[in-house]
């Protein structure tokens, strides 16, 4: 009876180690068989990776098939995001697509939208960006720009930082000296909705800010979820406390937060833009907005040069200041 035990518990982990080894095969149309893990299709792109390289991309419309037993999440040509399997070849050479108890044969050229089935796992993505001019002669100036954001994704759960830190100097005198810090956290509730949260930090004292602070929670919904492309908004309310020149107040406030990227199919162009929109129901009479809108070019897996136009907008600003600051950077960036 033991030794009956053994054999199959040792039968059991054979086989279960055969599963775990089992690799994704993507089948040429020359015939060439590539064993490895499909990470994701986009555009005419597919990326695979064998346990004897690093990752590589082939030409979507060189394969003929794909054979895996594991689940990626498809994009429907109506939108729809759906968890289906790629079992391989069907009549005539066309894809055998599993999802929601359908099957379907399709071009492989069809399949523009696969990635990794949402496991729950870590995935996140950031940038930063610098900028630096130094001029001396007529006029000595130094220009110094600083931004960064981070996001985070566990499973339904996201989270957005951003930083910016920009100094300018002319002929000794300081003309800008800006730090600029928020936090959010989204909680999607279904496919699209989301509830929202965060808070922010921002203080200018060439502008006589000494500090502004914010929280607010609010409600949300994705326009766009996909690999190379995001869009989505958030309304809200929140807390306002500010100090200008010396004095301090707090407000109520509604706001309106838009987050938008594109990346386009075999370019390594990426444009984005974000902005947020901040009205005072209670207190002085105010609102302000920031934008930043712009287009990264990637020149290796971690570098990219940049091109952004950041406004900030303030009905009622502190005296002396001008509504409307607007700054135009070129610069470099990492990615990771």
């Amino acid at each position: 009876m033991l030794e009956r035990f053994l054999q199959l518990a040792l039968l059991s982990l054979v086989a279960t180690m055969g599963a775990e080894a089992s690799a994704d095969v993507v089948v040429m149309q020359n015939g060439d068989r590539i064993s490895g893990e499909v990470n994701r299709i986009w555009g005419n792109d597919l990326s695979i990776e064998p346990d004897y390289s690093d990752e590589f991309i082939v030409d979507l419309d060189k394969v003929a098939y794909i054979e895996s037993d594991r689940e990626f999440d498809l994009t429907l040509e109506d939108g729809r995001e759906v968890t289906a399997q790629l079992l391989g070849a069907a009549a005539g050479g066309r894809q055998t697509v599993v999802y929601e108890g359908e099957t379907r044969d399709v071009a492989v050229t069809e399949l523009a939208q696969v990635v990794e089935a949402d496991s729950g796992a870590l995935d996140w993505e950031s940038h930063i960006d610098w900028n630096s001019t130094v001029t001396q002669g007529n006029t000595d100036s130094t220009i110094a720009r600083l931004a960064g954001d981070a996001e985070i994704e566990i499973g339904d759960h996201r989270h957005f930082t951003t930083l910016v830190i920009a100094d300018e100097e002319v002929s000794g005198v300081k003309t800008k000296d800006q730090d600029f810090v928020t936090y959010a956290y989204n909680w999607r509730f279904s496919d699209k909705w989301f509830l929202g949260a965060g808070a922010s930090y921002e203080t200018d004292p060439i502008k006589l800010l000494d500090h502004r602070r914010i929280v607010g929670t609010g409600i949300g919904r994705d326009i766009w979820d996909f690999y190379d492309r995001s869009m989505n908004f958030e309304i809200g309310l929140g807390a306002l406390e500010e100090s200008l020149a010396g004095v301090a107040e707090t407000s109520t406030i509604a706001y309106w937060k838009f987050r938008f990227s594109y990346e386009f199919a075999g370019t390594d162009l990426e444009l984005y833009h974000n902005h947020e929109v901040n009205s005072y129901l209670s207190g002085r009479d105010n609102l302000f907005a920031k934008s930043s809108s712009g287009a990264r070019y990637e020149i290796t897996d971690l570098l990219y040069v940049t091109m952004s136009l950041n406004v900030d907008y303030e009905t009622d600003p502190p005296p002396g200041a001008q509504t409307k600051d607007t700054t135009w950077v070129i610069g470099a960036g990492f990615e990771f």
